[in-house]
């Protein structure tokens, strides 16, 4: 750990991640092989922020452009949402498509015919397999999207990134496994989730964990905001009884107290910190120079009935 200069008290620096960080990066660099990389963590471990140093670190130096794909931000957990999403940023068409829309931009990409059912599936639009059984639909779908993703990373480095995966609905979450283990080409498959999540993964994918801060890394913290005049900070002690380590706890309580809560007063739990009235200024924002594209779309208007899901049994 180095020590930063005097600046903007939040967000925290960085600390504790070094190995996790040199082992993202050497991913996202191509350096390691392995069908995806698994990052582990609780929420609130900082998965995000350390994704967003990779970014800042790696990316650009790289070459390398980055899609992020989130779960639905809507909470509802939209069936195939994230997955949607990807694909209409990867051939350019806007969410909601018409059938004709996507033939002419799979054929742009230069993609064999035998893949626009599979993707006329997964934005629902009737197709050749409709009439099929819904195992083969999937297998057809999660094709599809795979040699999708292998004809983005002929054209240039690319890498996509499920961020939050362990929000995603069932179907979505097991097509970006099925994805993992079907190796797409050259594309670099980063997949963010919790322990539970990640055990049912293939063995071959790399794992990264994110532990809890230990008392050397808050320690490196506490200091960092006493030199820059904070006062009324924990000790190592108090703040690892209260956060457990736990890197997002760690700067909700470290903002809390530094916006003018009381430390005997603090809330226990980080949703409680998240919403208490001494935390509610808005947080600094960083832009990153690197090409990555943020996934989004709403929920479609499907052809089908109300009831139709394409991976239902």
């Amino acid at each position: 750990m180095v020590e930063v200069e005097p600046g903007p008290l939040f967000p925290l620096p960085l600390v504790g991640r070094d190995v996790a960080l040199d082992q993202l990066c050497d991913f996202l660099a191509g350096r390691t092989e392995a069908p995806a990389l698994l990052l582990v963590g609780d929420p609130g471990s900082g998965r995000t922020a350390l994704l967003r140093e990779a970014y800042a670190r790696c990316a650009e130096a790289a070459g390398l452009t980055i899609y992020q794909a989130d779960a639905d931000p809507s909470g509802l957990g939209a069936t195939l949402y994230p997955m949607r999403a990807l694909i209409a940023t990867l051939l350019d068409l806007p969410p909601v498509c018409a059938r004709e829309d996507l033939d002419a931009a799979a054929v742009a990409r230069g993609m064999s015919p035998r893949d626009v059912p599979g993707l006329a599936e997964l934005f629902g639009h009737p197709s050749e397999l409709s009439e099929l059984e819904p195992p083969i639909r999937r297998r057809e779908i999660v094709a599809a999207a795979a040699r999708t993703l292998a004809a983005e990373a002929e054209r240039g480095a690319t890498a996509v990134v499920f961020e939050d995966a362990d929000r995603y609905d069932p179907p979505s979450l097991e097509l970006v496994r099925r994805m993992a283990e079907r190796r797409i080409g050259t594309a670099r498959v980063i997949v963010v989730l919790d322990e539970e999540y990640a055990r049912t993964w293939p063995a071959d994918c790399v794992r990264v964990r994110l532990e809890p801060l230990d008392a050397d890394d808050l320690a490196f913290l506490v200091g960092q905001l006493a030199r820059a005049g904070m006062t009324g900070l924990p000790s190592i002690l108090q703040l690892t009884d209260i956060t457990g380590g736990v890197a997002g706890h760690v700067e909700h309580l470290l903002r809390f107290l530094a916006e003018g809560g009381d430390l005997d007063h603090a809330p226990t739990t980080m949703p409680d910190l998240v919403v208490a009235p001494a935390s509610a200024s808005c947080r600094g924002r960083r832009r990153w120079r690197c090409r990555r594209r943020r996934c989004s779309a709403p929920r479609p208007r499907s052809t089908r009935s109300p009831g139709w899901r394409p991976w239902a049994r």
